[in-house]
């Protein structure tokens, strides 16, 4: 499947790493420069401009300290209940 901007999986990780970005005090420019990503590349993903493959996910979770499988697993979680 492509990525399709109104897929609410997508918002569902953009929201969950924006938001652990923002609670730990880190600007999008810092996690670019620890990912060796330009700015732009973060700002992208966190508006939906571009979206998120799977290693992209990993590697920008990885550096928030997030924990990847609970990631997925929620994804898991919210695609079944929103079929419902």
């Amino acid at each position: 499947m492509l990525f399709k901007k109104s897929d609410p999986r997508y918002s569902f990780i953009r929201d969950k790493l924006i938001k652990a970005r923002k609670e730990k005090g880190i600007r999008q420019s810092d996690l670019a420069k620890e990912l060796g990503v330009r700015q732009q590349f973060i700002s992208k993903i966190e508006t939906a401009e571009r979206g998120i493959d799977f290693l992209e996910m990993v590697q920008i979770s990885k550096a928030l300290e997030l924990d990847i499988n609970a990631l997925i697993s929620n994804i898991r979680d919210e695609s079944i209940s929103s079929t419902l």
